[in-house]
């Protein structure tokens, strides 16, 4: 457990929990759902986080870390061969 104690590292969260799963836009106990699309529960509520955007999409969030991801991956990789 750890403190959220800015909004930066709040999203990274989120990001890190729909990104988890590794068919993360097709596992079925997942909440990107309901911040992607029109999929309502009384219970899940995305617009707080949404909101965060203003105007930026947050699918493309998601997949901008990807990239990133990648190629923190492939960096890895070459310091660890050297």
């Amino acid at each position: 457990a750890s403190a959220i104690d800015d909004d930066a590292y709040l999203l990274h969260v989120y990001r890190y929990i729909h990104l988890n799963p590794e068919r993360y836009l097709e596992w079925e106990f997942s909440s990107l759902p309901y911040y992607l699309s029109n999929k309502r529960a009384s219970w899940i509520k995305p617009e707080q986080i949404l909101e965060m955007f203003a105007g930026d999409n947050y699918s493309f969030f998601l997949k901008d870390y990807l990239s990133h991801q990648s190629i923190l991956k492939d960096l890895k990789h070459q310091l660890a061969d050297t």
